[in-house]
């Protein structure tokens, strides 16, 4: 089951846009990584 929605077709070209640099890894963006590999499986 997907903890997270999957992104397709229209809205896919939010993934070609540049994400801002990761400069803390803190909770927050570890639940966000545990939840998308969560969604791949």
């Amino acid at each position: 089951m997907s903890v997270r929605d999957i992104i397709v077709g229209e809205e896919s070209s939010v993934l070609r846009q540049p994400a801002a640099p990761v400069t803390r890894f803190d909770d927050e963006l570890a639940r966000l990584v545990d939840d998308l590999f969560d969604t791949m499986l």
